[in-house]
């Protein structure tokens, strides 16, 4: 458990930055954290759910034809697939993140903001042995 001082605000500050930072890099287990690249995922997202309901295919899906799946069908069925893993992965992390932001907001003491943050830590660490 990380040891804060005295001064209450800055320690609910400080709190709060590790858990945002902490579940960051959760979350950055399962996507490729780079500049752009969630809008990526939501354009290869779109193109596959566009495919698998239209028959319509899009370049970014025909580039991963032979890396990500043999067929078109296959690359937009596994572009879902991962889309949905990661749909219950932030859920998962967010709710966490959440609960433990307001329990720091709501500590009244060092003491508290001291709990919460020991409480967090092992809620973290049960969930990434929980997460796929």
């Amino acid at each position: 458990m990380q040891v804060f001082g005295q001064n209450l605000a800055a320690k609910k500050a400080e709190a709060i930055a590790r858990i945002n930072e902490l579940c960051g890099r959760v979350r950055a287990c399962y996507i490729t954290d780079l500049p752009g690249q969630q809008a990526v995922y939501a354009e290869k997202q779109a193109a596959a759910r566009n495919f698998l309901e239209n028959g319509i295919s899009s370049a970014l899906l025909d580039a991963e034809v032979g890396i990500t799946g043999d067929t078109v069908r296959d690359v937009a069925a596994a572009i879902m697939e991962k889309a949905d893993e990661w749909r219950a992965v932030i859920s998962k992390v967010e709710n966490c993140r959440l609960f433990h932001v307001s329990c720091v907001r709501g500590s009244g003491s060092v003491a508290a903001v001291n709990d919460a943050v020991a409480d967090f830590d092992k809620h973290l660490s049960r969930l990434a042995d929980e997460l796929p």
